[in-house]
């Protein structure tokens, strides 16, 4: 069932094994579904093409968020190369931190999660860094029109040793002088360096280095600014061609530093994560059928932010087995132990177990059914009304904030014939603790951020099918989901049950790819879904000389229902020594005027006014990449 490879081999996934993943409900992509994903404002968008994958929503429009299953959008763990990323977006979320000339491989895990991934409730979106050729250098550069991309790639000792270096930078700040009277100045980058050695035949080392920075100014009113600044020393190791150890070492800091500016005051909130992470993996291959996993983790971390500062300690052992028990029947299940601690809490343990059972009926035909546990201790939390970039309130597990813990078990059906592919797929998801703001949140003034949350009880449903067909050349996928996602807070909404701000019943997609021949593509894709929720005020009440808006109760509104077109054509020139991508789109092609916020004023005629603020009706692309072979 498990291919097993020479470590300084390519690993090549077999089609029975991507089946094998698929049926599942593992998403693969590879180096070459990056580089031919459809361009989002003018970039390859991993996480856009992410939020494309059946059980994932995008509430918002530009925005790098992922809702998965009913999740929250900091229930996901993202992980590069195994080292945490807190922050995946450049400019307020409209494009991907992750470069796609970085990015050699991506493994979502929407339903299912090994027992090796945790801290997280909802999914693990695991990204792997691309190793440079080990014999020729290699040259790579992009413009689009947001930003310029070059990638750098070169052998320091043939068949040993090579560095890829990448690096992306934002063209907004060069076009928009800051001398003149400009008021808004978005700007962004983002470097990759991944250097590889083979030390002999057993041994390899990776050392890897990732740093993001975003600054997001409104002159004299309004800053945002926010930056990682990762690295990892990587060693894996070959006893035997069944038995081998992946060690590393890494650290992660996160800075973001917000403020907005009144006539009088400045409010100003900050948050500095200082990360070190000890990681190691056991594989070993039983035999052919089997496979058996296990190892730990440990994070130290010390947090210096407004809401929060003292260490905390994050470890788990884990031990993880995969059989393929007959013909028909494969089994996976796996136990993972956690621990916490924070400055205000003796350490805490919880046991966290997962099962999941794929029956073959046939070679078409399959079903799965599985049970996960998951574990959270750090809380983020933001205004339903801002993106994902904006301020997030980082909270952790403490005296007075208890752990976040889900079950989540689901069943999936698939169909897989030659063009078709039919998939039918449910879940059920029931979670403790879940963390709001409690009514009327004084946000921007409380000296105690304990005062302004509660916790409660949620619960997430919902069934999904999905429909695709390959004809020579055109691939059409459509996909509908009817889902839930509900909360019951006791100090919330008059201790009343509401909808979660991720929660959109109904959401239909369908997408076409046409190739016309061997350079010319066409990417078509609709969009439909619920509109999103949102807390709207009824009346007005004088309070001093502010005016207090006054609410029927918690996400009692929702927006129009939301509905977008999106159109992208790609050129492909192959040359003998180079390749060309030119690629041309428009997202929200018919200039939908979908909402994304809600603006009210009190008028001086004592009525309430209430206006929908749209963020993209139109947004033309634009790319260029040439590449060396």
């Amino acid at each position: 069932m498990y291919a097993k490879t020479n470590m300084l081999n390519e690993v090549i996934v077999s089609n029975v094994r991507n089946k094998f993943i698929k049926r599942l409900g593992i998403q693969h992509f590879n180096q070459e579904d990056i580089s031919t994903n459809p361009v989002v404002f003018g970039e390859a968008d991993i996480i856009k093409l992410i939020q494309r994958q059946p059980g994932v929503k995008n509430i918002s429009d530009g925005s790098s968020a992922l809702y998965v299953n009913g999740g929250k959008a900091d229930q996901n763990l993202l992980l590069l190369d195994g080292l945490n990323i807190d922050n995946p977006g450049h400019l307020m979320g409209m494009v991907s931190s992750f470069n796609s000339f970085a990015i050699k491989d991506i493994q979502f895990y929407p339903s299912y999660i090994p027992a090796n991934f945790g801290g997280k409730l909802s999914s693990v979106l695991d990204l792997s860094l691309k190793e440079a050729d080990f014999n020729k250098s290699k040259l790579a550069a992009q413009l689009s029109l947001l930003s310029a991309n070059i990638k750098i790639e070169t052998p320091l000792v043939k068949e040993k040793a090579s560095i890829l270096l990448s690096l992306r930078k934002s063209l907004w700040d060069f076009i928009l002088n800051p001398d003149q009277n400009v008021s808004y100045i978005p700007s962004f980058y983002d470097l990759n360096i991944n250097t590889v050695v083979k030390a002999n035949t057993l041994n390899q080392l990776k050392l890897f280095f990732y740093g993001t920075k975003d600054q997001y100014i409104v002159k004299d009113e309004y800053s945002n600014q926010w930056g990682s600044y990762i690295g990892g020393l990587k060693w894996r190791h070959t006893f035997n061609p069944d038995f081998f150890m992946t060690s590393s070492i890494g650290i992660n800091n996160y800075n973001q530093l917000f403020s907005v500016s009144h006539t009088k005051d400045t409010i100003e909130f900050s948050s500095k994560k200082s990360q070190f992470q000890l990681k190691t993996d056991f594989t070993y291959f039983i035999n052919d059928l089997q496979k058996l996993k296990w190892g730990f983790i440990n994070i130290f971390q010390n947090i210096n932010s407004t809401f929060y500062n003292g260490p905390i300690y994050e470890g788990a052992a884990y031990v993880d087995f995969s059989a393929k028990l007959s013909l028909k029947h494969n089994l996976m299940f796996g136990l993972r132990q956690s621990q916490f601690k924070s400055s205000s809490t003796s350490i805490q343990y919880k046991l966290l177990p997962r099962i999941c059972w794929l029956y073959s009926i046939n070679d078409y035909h399959s079903f799965s059914i599985y049970v996960n546990k998951n574990a959270q201790n750090s809380h983020d939390l933001n205004n339903s009304s801002t993106s994902y970039s904006m301020y997030q309130y980082n909270l952790f597990t403490d005296s007075l904030i208890n752990t976040q813990v889900s079950w989540q078990g689901g069943f999936t059906y698939v169909m897989d014939k030659a063009q078709w592919r039919l998939s039918f797929s449910s879940y059920y998801k029931l979670l403790t603790d879940q963390i709001d703001f409690v009514d009327h949140a004084q946000l921007f003034s409380s000296a105690d951020i304990h005062d302004q949350i509660a916790q409660g009880i949620g619960k997430s449903h919902g069934m999904r099918l999905e429909l695709s067909r390959s004809w020579k050349r055109t691939k059409t996928t459509i996909s509908y989901e009817y889902s839930r996602s509900i909360l019951f807070i006791e100090s919330i909404n008059s201790a009343m049950a509401y909808p979660s701000i991720q929660d959109m019943p109904h959401y239909f997609q369908c997408t076409n790819i046409f190739k016309f021949n061997n350079y010319f593509n066409l990417f078509v894709a609709w969009v439909w879904h619920s509109g999103k929720v949102v807390s709207l005020p009824v009346s007005m009440i004088h309070n001093y000389d502010y005016m207090v808006p006054v609410y029927a109760g918690r996400n009692n509104h929702r927006f129009p229902n939301y509905h977008r077109l999106d159109i992208n054509l790609n050129w492909h020139i192959k040359k003998p020594k180079y390749f060309l991508y030119i690629s041309a789109g428009v997202y929200n092609a018919y200039g939908q005027a979908n909402g994304d916020m809600y603006l009210y004023d009190w008028a001086d005629n004592n009525t309430l006014t209430i206006k929908q603020f749209s963020m993209f009706r139109f947004f033309p692309s634009l790319s260029i990449k040439i590449q060396q072979k």
